[in-house]
């Protein structure tokens, strides 16, 4: 964009990391602000077939989330590159960390995942909702009070899960 040095107007996502950045994930990449100047980065610096970023998160060791349309991809700042982390390569829509370093992603078609940022591992956690079907397309969460997580499934229902259901 000419007049603001985002890679596009459309913001879908912010976060301000523990250096003190400013990321704003668009519609056509993504943007680093350092309260003086901007990165872009696109999606030739993803490594996946997609710039369009949905939801960033900052993990325990202070690497950079990614969810695209596409997976998920990290920045390395000591490194400052970015890589694909296997195991999704649906939208992801959501991500929320927790106080032990886990961060649980929503996914599209697919439904929850969690993330240990210590061993770089993904793992799937199955949901049911009460009518006996799986929980899919968990499109917003946050955690409550008392441990509770609640999840938002696109065009479905509110969610509360305790947060020991998740393991």
């Amino acid at each position: 964009t000419q007049n603001s040095a985002l890679s596009y107007d459309g913001v879908r996502c912010m976060l301000r990391d523990s250096r003190g950045y400013v990321w704003i994930g668009t519609q056509k990449g993504l943007s680093r602000y350092d309260g003086a100047r901007f990165k872009v980065f696109d999606r030739k610096d993803f490594s996946v077939d997609s710039d369009y970023i949905n939801s960033l998160c900052e993990d325990a060791k202070g690497n950079i989330l990614i969810g695209t349309d596409k997976g998920i991809v990290i920045y390395d700042p000591v490194m400052d590159n970015i890589s694909p982390l296997d195991g999704i390569s649906c939208r992801v829509y959501t991500m929320c960390s927790v106080d032990d370093g886990r961060i649980y992603l929503g996914v599209k078609s697919e439904g929850l995942y969690v993330y240990d940022a210590f061993d770089r591992t993904i793992s799937k956690i199955k949901l049911i909702n009460p009518d006996g079907q799986i929980l899919r397309d968990i499109y917003r969460m946050a955690v409550g009070k008392n441990d509770v997580m609640y999840l938002a499934a696109y065009c479905d229902n509110l969610y509360c899960v305790s947060m020991n259901e998740l393991g």
